[in-house]
């Protein structure tokens, strides 16, 4: 007589383990590729913020000082300034007459032929952020743009903004050293402009995380010549 042949429990118990640790290893699989993409989403939104800041702070940069009419317009007496010891709450401001043409451009989406401007750049609540106030009219009116950035575990928070400014102390044209607003004792020897922005990228959609337990800064050092 023929006895029918199963599997036994050891049997199924080692075959359960072995299914077991497949599934473990295709999750721990996944959870890596979905950790990378969302690394890459996070940091190419970080890089095209990044671009994006360099445009508007090398336009402010370009622009301090514009005065497309000197007979008629005063030039600005501090052109651009800042303040801030590189603690991640510095400031720039530039102040510029704007022209007909539209070359000088500020932070808001247009500006008034003739009229004198002063843009404050700073980083705020998440943002990169710039005050702009036309100073002709009267009284002089203010507005306050945020240019990039986000809330808390959006991937796009700005943490702090740095300026250090390359001074021409030789008097010869070029950069000779490198201080902060604090240590600047003459606004027109400035030569360069060298920003770096503190960027929070967390990882979203990571099981088991907080935002800010994920959270990836990036300096970025900006050189804009004057």
């Amino acid at each position: 007589m023929k006895y029918q042949q199963g599997m036994s429990l050891i049997e199924l118990m080692v075959s359960a383990a072995i299914a077991l640790v497949l599934v473990l290893g295709v999750g721990t699989v996944f959870l890596a590729m979905k950790q990378t993409f969302n690394l890459r989403q996070n940091m190419g939104s970080t890089q095209s913020n990044q671009r994006i800041a360099m445009q508007f702070l090398s336009a402010a940069i370009r622009n301090a000082g514009a005065t497309p009419n000197p007979l008629t317009q005063a030039a600005p007496a501090t052109p651009l300034s800042g303040t801030g010891t590189n603690a991640g709450a510095d400031t720039l401001t530039v102040q510029f007459w704007a022209d007909a043409s539209g070359a000088a451009q500020g932070c808001a989406s247009t500006l008034t032929a003739n009229h004198s401007y002063t843009d404050v750049f700073s980083v705020t609540g998440g943002y990169l952020s710039c005050t702009e106030t036309d100073n002709t009219v009267s009284p002089p009116t203010s507005t306050t743009v945020r240019l990039i950035g986000g809330a808390a575990g959006s991937g796009n928070r700005l943490t702090g903004l740095n300026i250090v400014y390359g001074i021409d102390g030789n008097g010869v044209g070029s950069t000779s050293r490198y201080v902060n607003a604090g240590a600047v004792t003459d606004w027109t020897t400035v030569r360069t402009v060298t920003f770096t922005l503190l960027f929070d990228a967390p990882l979203a959609n990571k099981e088991n995380q907080t935002a800010t337990s994920l959270s990836v800064s990036q300096t970025v050092p900006f050189m804009i010549g004057l």
